[in-house]
Parts: structure tokens; sequence; C-alpha cells
């Protein structure tokens, strides 16, 4: 069985959807993704902190309005502390990761000095909540992040609030980051980040068809770093939110390509 996932991830459709969260799981890691969510409410804007706590973070919406969302919400912003990264890898369903991919590592892309795991919030009916199509893999190009010999990168999605068929995850099967025919180029963000654009995107995706994953609430995504996916548009009456982190796991344990 975990060689047939492993197969699945690597090769097509280049991503595993079928491990989830337990009702106990799922509701530690909401616990764990809002109590960081309203830490970061507080400091931002402490005069309506008691607002934004007698609502769910799935209905954050109905009172962005109240801060500057763009500028609240930048990725180190919604990084997870070091404690509370720590609780979510003593959850059972990292037992469960364990017992798919090998021992793995996670990354710490910017050298903070802990594992990554980054929280989203995308509200309802919000274009510029989500970024395009794009390959994680083309990140680490620009910001030349190193892999440890002997290991690979395979990332993880999280789906902590969703509505499903209303909003969750786009991943385009077969298409790779990796393809020489892909072009793209370093732009600067608003906040100063490096990213990737992708330059020949309609041409390239003309063969391709674009999947919007379910994305039930619990849904643990497994996926290749070098598969096209991004943010789907989220048509829900509620803010969609998710955690994501990346793993660097062994190459033999994993059986790679040969």
């Amino acid at each position: 069985m975990p060689t047939e996932i492993i197969d699945e991830v690597r090769g097509e459709p280049g991503y595993y959807e079928g491990l989830n969260l337990d009702s106990a799981g799922l509701s530690e890691l909401e616990d764990i993704v809002d109590t960081h969510y309203y830490q970061r409410i507080k400091e931002i804007s402490p005069e309506h902190a008691n607002e934004f706590a007698a609502i769910p973070m799935e209905r954050y919406h109905e009172l962005s309005h109240l801060i500057d969302h763009g500028n609240s919400w930048v990725v180190g912003t919604r990084r997870l502390p070091k404690k509370e990264t720590e609780k979510v890898k003593g959850m059972r369903f990292f037992n469960q990761l364990r017992d798919i991919v090998g021992p793995f590592d996670l990354t710490d892309q910017r050298g903070l000095g802990w594992d990554e795991m980054n929280w989203r919030i995308v509200r309802p009916e919000r274009r510029e909540d989500f970024g395009g199509l794009h390959s994680d893999k083309w990140f680490w190009t620009l910001t030349e992040g190193k892999i440890p010999p002997g290991k690979e990168r395979m990332n993880i999605w999280i789906s902590v609030h969703t509505e499903p068929g209303k909003c969750g995850l786009r991943v385009v099967p077969g298409a790779y980051g990796d393809d020489e025919s892909i072009r793209f180029k370093p732009i600067i963000d608003q906040c100063g980040n490096t990213r990737p654009q992708w330059e020949n995107e309609e041409e390239y995706l003309e063969n391709f068809d674009i999947n919007v994953l379910e994305c039930k609430p619990g849904n643990v995504l497994i996926f290749n770093e070098d598969i096209i996916h991004g943010g789907s548009y989220n048509y829900g009456t509620t803010c969609r939110v998710s955690l994501e982190f990346t793993m660097l796991v062994d190459k033999l344990y994993a059986r790679p390509y040969n």
C-alpha cells in the first residue's frame, strides 16, 4: 500500500488524497490554527479583537473590512510558532505519514530555526486571496533552496475548513513544473518577496485538464512538489482555511523513479 501511494505521488496523477484526519484530529488542528489567528488579530487590531473573537475563523470575511487584510496576512504572519508546530507533529496523522513515506524531516525555508508550517485563509468570492497555478519547486529554484543528499521534497496540504464542491485546491494531472517548455520569471510581490510568474501558462495548459479537488474538512493531500497546482476560487459562503508544509523524504525508503 505505501508503495502504491508513493507511485501515485511521483507519477500519475501526482498526488494522493486518501489520508484524512479523524474528528478529534480535525478539532485539535482547528484549535491550533484558530489560536494563532486570534493572536494575530489582537496584534494588528486590538480595538476589534472582541468582535473577531465572537465569531469562528471561517466567518472572518464578515469583519475583514475592519483591518488591512492584504498586509495583515503576509506569509510570515501565518507561520505557526514552534510550540504549535510541535503540537501538530505530535498528532496521529503524522505517524500515518511516516507509515506512507518513512522517516522525514520538515523544511525551514526562511531559516527561523524551527519546522515551517503555514496556514492560509481565502474569503468567499475574493480573487485576490489565492495565487495562480504554479509548481512549488519554482519557489525553491528562485530562492536557491538546497535539498540534503539522499532527500527529496513532498508537500502536504490539509483542509482545515472548506465547503466541498465550492472551494478547494486546483491540480493539473500530468503537468509538471520541470517541463523544459515551461517559462517563468522572478517577480517581486508587494511584500518584497521573490515569486515566480508563469509566462506561457495559457499556451501550455491547452492540452491539460484542470481538476478541482473536493477537499472535505480533514483531507490531507500529499503531492509532488513539481505538479502544477494552485488555490481555487471560493464559491462558498465561508472562508477556506488550510495548513501546508513540506517534507524532506528519504529517497531510498520512498522508492524514487528508476
